[in-house]
């Protein structure tokens, strides 16, 4: 992972930098499925119980409240699904035409067992866990929060954003966009706080023997979601929420704008077909 951040006092900015590099190489030492000695990849490795770390106890409450207020949807037990599909390797690395096996629906968090005061994690055999995206957000988050507290902050991480401490007299005004590059024509918005992420089935996709597939995945099937969502964009509170959410969106389409108009969200969303829809007061495009 690599991200960037503006501050609002420049004389934080270089303090502010050291807080998010640091921050990435913890999260990325305990939570990267690409790396073999990672606490992620050794937690899957064993069907033991086991006691996570200080840090990973935080992703892990992270992708379970995420899990949770999602119903489900945005699920972190779905990476025997992602690598049945190809997906084994760091994308940057990916190879073109990856052998697809059968794939089943992701288990679920429901029989998986956690005492938040000993950090004990119990689960059942076949249950591995993908925990990338939520730690993504999560990183964003603790640097705003951390940063925020002498300076108001803007972090972005893989278009994952989040902000913390004092915003500017027009808010942080930031490009929303569902592609990998960016071109200077996407719609602007200004928020003053929380986190706004974006998910699209239109990127991080690769060609298997039989199809083309995507890293979003719909935990009903074990396979690439094909709701009627291919691009969400949601504000909220934090990174973590926004993250959960626009995930959702995609993974379920239509289904999850309930859940997030009424936890008081905002989203703009594409469909399929094209069509731009907006959900829960989506700011106005920002000049």
């Amino acid at each position: 992972m690599s991200g960037s951040l503006t501050t609002l006092d420049a004389l934080a900015h270089d303090e502010a930098l050291a807080t998010l590099q640091n921050t990435l190489d913890a999260m990325t030492v305990v939570a990267s499925r690409f790396r073999d000695d990672s606490e992620i990849s050794l937690l899957n490795q064993s069907y033991e119980p086991a006691v996570l770390s200080p840090l990973m106890t935080q992703v892990f409450e992270a992708a379970r409240d995420a899990y949770v207020m999602t119903r489900g949807a945005c699920d972190p037990t779905t990476l025997p699904a992602i690598e049945a599909m190809g997906y084994r390797s760091d994308y940057d690395h990916l190879v073109p035409q990856g052998h697809e096996t059968a794939t089943a629906p992701a288990p679920g968090l429901a029989n998986v067992s956690f005492d938040p005061t000993t950090s004990r994690l119990v689960r059942p055999a076949g249950v591995r866990f993908d925990f990338g995206a939520t730690a993504k957000a999560l990183t964003c988050d603790l640097v705003a929060r951390a940063v925020g507290a002498s300076s108001g902050v803007c972090v972005e991480i893989g278009g994952d954003v989040a902000f913390g401490g004092p915003a500017p007299l027009t808010g942080w005004v930031i490009g929303v966009s569902d592609a990998t590059t960016i071109a200077g024509d996407e719609p602007r918005i200004a928020l003053t706080g929380g986190g706004v992420a974006t998910s699209s089935s239109a990127v991080r996709t690769w060609e298997t023997t039989t199809t083309t597939r995507h890293h979003i995945i719909d935990p009903r099937t074990g396979l690439s979601a094909t709701s009627d969502i291919i691009c969400a964009s949601v504000a909220a509170d934090s990174c973590v929420t926004a993250n959960a959410f626009a995930t959702a969106c995609v993974a379920w389409g239509s289904d999850v704008l309930y859940d997030l108009t009424q936890a008081g969200w905002s989203a703009r969303l594409v469909t399929r077909n094209g069509d731009v829809l907006y959900a829960g007061g989506w700011p106005e495009d920002h000049a």
